[in-house]
Protein backbone atom coordinates (compact mmCIF):
# COMPACT_ATOMS: atom_id res chain seq x y z
CA UNK A 1 0.00 0.00 0.00
CA UNK A 2 3.00 2.36 1.01
CA UNK A 3 4.23 1.30 -2.56
CA UNK A 4 1.25 2.22 -4.52
CA UNK A 5 1.29 5.78 -2.69
CA UNK A 6 4.43 6.28 -3.34
CA UNK A 7 4.51 5.73 -7.09
CA UNK A 8 0.76 7.46 -7.67
CA UNK A 9 3.16 10.66 -6.08
CA UNK A 10 5.75 9.94 -8.38
CA UNK A 11 2.96 9.56 -11.43
CA UNK A 12 1.13 13.16 -10.60
CA UNK A 13 4.84 14.70 -9.99
CA UNK A 14 5.21 13.95 -13.53
CA UNK A 15 2.05 14.75 -14.89
CA UNK A 16 2.25 18.15 -12.95
CA UNK A 17 5.46 18.49 -14.42
CA UNK A 18 4.53 17.81 -17.89
CA UNK A 19 2.02 20.33 -17.43
CA UNK A 20 4.33 23.30 -16.54
CA UNK A 21 6.37 22.92 -19.17
CA UNK A 22 3.62 22.66 -21.76
CA UNK A 23 2.57 26.23 -20.31
CA UNK A 24 6.22 27.36 -20.20
CA UNK A 25 6.26 26.26 -23.73
CA UNK A 26 2.91 27.83 -24.92
CA UNK A 27 4.20 31.28 -23.04
CA UNK A 28 7.48 31.35 -24.78
CA UNK A 29 5.19 31.09 -28.02
CA UNK A 30 3.29 33.80 -27.04
CA UNK A 31 6.14 35.70 -26.58
CA UNK A 32 7.65 34.76 -29.81
CA UNK A 33 4.31 35.51 -31.61
CA UNK A 34 4.33 38.85 -29.78
CA UNK A 35 7.89 39.99 -30.73
CA UNK A 36 7.76 38.84 -34.55
CA UNK A 37 4.22 41.43 -34.40
CA UNK A 38 5.91 43.84 -33.13
CA UNK A 39 8.79 43.67 -35.55
CA UNK A 40 6.34 43.55 -38.35
CA UNK A 41 4.79 46.31 -37.42
CA UNK A 42 7.80 48.30 -36.94
CA UNK A 43 8.74 47.25 -40.28
CA UNK A 44 5.51 48.77 -41.34
CA UNK A 45 5.96 52.17 -39.60
CA UNK A 46 9.38 52.66 -40.81
CA UNK A 47 8.34 51.46 -44.66
CA UNK A 48 5.28 54.41 -44.32
CA UNK A 49 8.14 56.74 -43.06
CA UNK A 50 10.16 56.22 -46.43
CA UNK A 51 6.89 56.38 -48.67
Amino acid sequence: IIVIMITIMVVMMMMVIMMMMMMLMTMMMIITNTITMMMIITNTITMMMIY
